[in-house]
């Protein structure tokens, strides 16, 4: 979907490209009405359509927008007085992509679609060394030099004079303590927006782990567990599929097991042929190949996919786990993010000393400065935070979950309608009053599951310690090295690293030549080709304890190397790129 609208708006052009699941619009002579993503009313029960939208619009203005929920972007253009505006969702999840100039702006839901429109390809070398470290970008800015996203929570209006203006009309901290709710309270609204699924669908999908998060959803399902359809996805050793096929077969609720082993690391070369695009550039897409597939495969199930993704990191306050930072003081919170949060350059601990010259222009400790930095910028905007735990919060819910959340849903949304379970405007500002023990402990889950299910809440467990997980991963490491095979059983449910060195290694090598690559002018090339040596060849190092953790961090390193690098390739089309 493409709009530009003309500094003077005599060259309005709408194209919707092709009318996909979650693209509805509505036109007539004096405006344009976009709905793209999955937004419905909280109390009725439909979802928000274009053409309804209109009245809503022109009658409450902006108010409609606190009565309804879900992920969307809605865009409503007013041809007559030539003022354009744009209404993100709560959670930063379907976001719109925009480009302005001095004669246009441009909005669009790929980033691909600015391409055409530049002379040059200017790739933003800030936001290239976040994403090789995260696998994400930071804030509002791209890939792609000029070419910003809409920000979550927000109401922008767009003047004919083409200025920006934003208002924030929603704040996960905005709360007063006498709005605070007990704890049946949460229960009963949490089992209310569960329902709420089953309002707008007939034939609800649900991914089923047996985790706490799926194990939470099920308990509020039960109810209406004959429109049920569940799938799980994984290997047949997994705890994963073990649990969900025993509680499929006790509850009785039709059920699915995609089976993911070597068949979906074969031929990657061919499987990654024109699915850079599928994230858009924002998340190490080949690790997202199995759900691409598994979408395929699910598609015509269900209506609606009723997602339990981000409940660890929104209800549980991983991946920070039971640390927080060691002030209020923002710089020391904002290098607190940096270390704990799942990187290539700090795995928990400081490892960027390894990749010390590895950019040119760059050393390590710039690079650390501009990753506080970044962070640094994303809490000065939680103005209401207070406390260390509410700028981690923030952070989570305003740049990790809606990076990690945001494209792998939009690759749903084109096959399912989407229903969060854990996106709900109400329960995420209670979390402000949760006590923190108690939310990396899952009280909060427990007490729901125990309430609405006995069964489910004596269920056993399987859990893998995040010490065992990484022993059976540094085994593996060491045993493909010596004996060409693991030695443990891998605890994830894809192995794209063993994958990728075992099946493909000469798509590896092409792909990673010097000499080649788009990317090389970012990197000295000696120093790049040790790491890709190292990667390729199995070197584990037993050296010490941070010499351990480097193997998983050149892991994270490269997959992200290798996603952003199949990325350039596929969306430059012959463009010049320039690193700024």
């Amino acid at each position: 979907m493409q709009i530009t609208l003309s500094h003077d708006w005599s060259k309005l052009f709408f194209d919707p490209l092709i009318k996909t699941k979650d693209l509805d619009y509505f036109e007539n002579e004096s405006m344009i009405i976009v709905v793209y993503g999955y937004p419905y009313y909280c109390n009725e029960k439909k979802w928000v359509l274009a053409n309804e939208l209109s009245t809503k619009i022109l009658e409450e203005k902006n108010l409609f927008i606190h009565d309804i929920d879900g992920v969307f972007s809605i865009i409503y253009i007013n041809k007559k007085r030539k003022i354009c505006k744009v209404y993100t969702d709560r959670y930063g999840i379907y976001m719109l992509y925009y480009m302005l100039n001095q004669e246009q702006i441009t909005l669009s839901d790929e980033i691909e679609a600015f391409i055409p429109q530049i002379s040059h390809f200017d790739i933003n070398k800030k936001s290239v060394i976040e994403y090789l470290n995260f696998g994400y970008v930071l804030g509002d800015k791209t890939l792609i030099h000029g070419v910003r996203k809409f920000s979550g929570s927000s109401i922008y209006l767009i003047t004919k004079k083409l200025e920006i203006i934003r208002e924030k009309y929603w704040d996960i901290l905005d709360i007063q303590k006498k709005e605070m709710m007990s704890k049946d309270e949460f229960r009963s609204e949490f089992n209310r927006h569960i329902n709420k699924a089953f309002e707008l669908e007939q034939k609800i999908v649900l991914p089923l782990t047996g985790g706490r998060d799926s194990r939470l959803i099920l308990s509020a399902c039960l109810k209406s567990k004959e429109k049920l359809h569940c799938y799980t996805q994984g290997p047949s050793y997994h705890s994963d599929v073990k649990l969900a096929k025993t509680i499929a077969k006790y509850y009785g609720i039709e059920h699915l097991h995609y089976m993911t082993g070597e068949e979906n690391g074969k031929d990657l070369k061919l499987k990654v042929k024109g699915k850079a695009g599928i994230l858009y550039g924002h998340l190490p897409f080949i690790e997202y190949l199995h759900v691409y597939e598994l979408l395929e495969e699910e598609a015509g199930k269900g209506d609606l996919l009723l997602t339990g993704i981000l409940g660890n990191q929104l209800y549980r306050h991983h991946p920070f786990g039971n640390n927080l930072p060691i002030s209020n003081n923002k710089t020391d919170i904002a290098r607190f993010i940096v270390y704990q949060t799942p990187s290539a350059f700090f795995f928990r601990i400081r490892l960027i000393d390894f990749y010390n010259n590895l950019f040119t222009g760059q050393n390590a400790d710039s690079i650390e400065k501009g990753l506080i930095d970044s962070v640094f910028e994303v809490l000065n905007k939680a103005e209401l935070a207070k406390s260390k735990l509410d700028f981690t919060r923030y952070y989570l819910f305003n740049i990790y979950c809606s990076n990690i959340a945001a494209n792998s849903l939009k690759l749903t949304g084109r096959y399912f309608k989407i229903f969060g379970a854990f996106f709900n405007k109400t329960l995420l500002k209670q979390l402000k009053f949760a006590d923190f023990k108690d939310m990396i402990n899952a009280k909060l889950h427990e007490y729901i599951i125990g309430n609405n299910s006995k069964y489910l809440a004596d269920l056993t467990y399987y859990n893998t310690g995040r010490i065992i997980k990484y022993l059976k991963l540094f085994g593996n490491k060491i045993s493909t090295k010596i004996i060409h095979m693991q030695l443990f059983k891998h605890p994830d449910i894809a192995n794209y690293h063993y994958w990728l060195k075992k099946n493909n290694s000469q798509f590896l090598n092409e792909l990673l030549n010097y000499e080649s690559m788009l990317s090389s002018p970012l990197f000295n090339q000696v120093e790049l080709e040790r790491i890709i040596s190292i990667y390729i060849g199995n070197r584990t190092c037993l050296i010490n304890k941070k010499k351990l953790f480097l193997n998983f961090s050149i892991d994270k390193f490269m997959i992200n190397l290798i996603s952003f690098e199949l990325w350039l390739q596929e969306t430059s089309q012959g463009t010049p790129i320039r690193f700024l």
